[in-house]
C-alpha cells in the first residue's frame, strides 16, 4: 500500500518538472496528472478496501479466537466441575468405607470383649456363700434324713431330739407314743432289764435303733442310736462326717471338756448328744438319757 502511494507521488513530481516545456506538454501533463490522480484514487480506494478487508478478517479472526477462548474456558470449567464431582464422590466413598470399617472394628472389639468376659467368667472359680451349708453337711437325696430346722451354730436343749417321718423323738418319751408316730420297727429284741422290773428292748429301724427301759409309768425311751448315713441330726450331721462338721453345726460352748478326738459330747441337763469318731470320721451318733 505504501509503495503504490510513493510511486504516484513520484510520478506527479516528474510531470511537474516537465510542465514548462510546451502547452502540448502541459495538456499532456494535465491529462497525465488526471490519470495519475484517478489511478491514485483507485489505488487509494483499493488500498482502503484491502485495509477494510484485512480489518474485517482480523476482526473475524479475533472474534473466532475469543469464541475459542470462551469455549476452552467453558470446557475447562466443565472438566474442573467433573473432577471436583469425582473427587467429592471419591471422598464420600472413602468416608463411607472408613465408617463401615470403623463399625466393623467396633463390632469386632465388642465381640472380642464379650468373648474375653465370657471366658473370664467361665474360668473364674464359683464362690459359695459362707452361710450356705457345705456339701458334707447336706445328706444325699438317697439318704433323705429328717431335719426339723435350718442348721445354725450353737447347741441348745432342742437339739436333744431326733426327727424321723416328721416326728420328733426324745429320750424319756413313752415308747407306745413313739411307735404310734414313727411306725413299727423292723425288728425288736428284748432282755431282762438292768434298770428296773421288766425288760429292756431294742427297736431296729434300719440305720437307727431305739433302746427302751421299763418304768412304773410305762416303757420309756432310753437311747436313740444312729449308725447309718441315711438319717441325720436336726442340724444335718450324719455318720461319715468330720469333727469340724460337728463344731460348725453345734459350736464349742456346750462341748464337754472331757471330749477328745474319739468322742464329742454336748450336755443338756441329764441328757446329752454324743458323736463317736474313728479315723477322724463319725461312726455313731447317740441321744442319751442318764438315769
Amino acid at each position: 500500500m505504501k509503495k503504490i502511494v510513493t510511486s504516484i507521488l513520484l510520478g506527479c513530481l516528474i510531470v511537474s518538472a516537465f510542465a514548462g516545456c510546451s502547452s502540448a506538454g502541459e495538456e499532456s501533463s494535465t491529462v497525465t496528472g488526471s490519470i495519475v490522480i484517478e489511478e491514485s484514487e483507485k489505488a487509494s480506494s483499493a488500498a482502503s478496501a484491502e485495509e477494510s478487508s484485512q480489518d474485517k478478517t482480523s476482526s473475524a479472526q479475533e472474534s473466532q479466537q475469543e469464541s475459542s477462548r470462551e469455549n476452552q474456558q467453558e470446557s475447562d470449567a466443565s472438566e474442573n466441575a467433573e473432577e471436583s464431582s469425582t473427587a467429592e464422590s471419591t471422598d464420600e466413598s472413602s468416608t463411607a468405607e472408613s465408617s463401615v470399617q470403623t463399625v466393623q472394628t467396633s463390632e469386632q472389639s465388642a465381640d472380642e470383649s464379650s468373648k474375653a468376659a465370657a471366658q473370664e467368667t467361665s474360668e473364674r472359680p464359683i464362690q459359695t456363700s459362707a452361710a450356705e451349708p457345705s456339701e458334707q453337711t447336706e445328706p444325699s437325696a438317697a439318704s433323705a434324713p429328717d431335719v426339723i430346722s435350718q442348721p445354725s451354730a450353737g447347741f441348745s436343749d432342742s437339739d436333744i431330739a431326733f426327727v424321723y417321718n416328721n416326728a420328733s423323738v426324745r429320750p424319756t418319751d413313752n415308747m407306745s407314743d413313739v411307735i404310734a408316730k414313727i411306725g413299727e420297727a423292723s425288728n425288736v429284741a428284748s432282755a431282762p432289764s438292768c434298770i428296773g422290773v421288766g425288760e429292756d428292748k431294742i427297736y431296729s429301724y434300719g440305720d437307727f435303733k431305739i433302746e427302751s427301759y421299763p418304768d412304773a409309768a410305762g416303757e420309756k425311751v432310753l437311747n436313740i442310736v444312729i449308725e447309718g448315713n441315711t438319717v441325720a441330726t436336726s442340724k444335718g450331721v450324719t455318720v461319715g462326717m468330720t469333727a469340724e462338721d460337728i463344731k460348725n453345726a453345734y459350736g464349742t460352748d456346750r462341748l464337754d471338756s472331757s471330749s477328745d478326738e474319739f468322742i464329742y459330747t454336748y450336755f443338756s441337763g441329764n441328757m446329752h448328744l454324743d458323736f463317736l469318731l474313728e479315723g477322724g470320721k463319725i461312726i455313731e451318733i447317740d441321744y442319751v438319757f442318764d438315769i
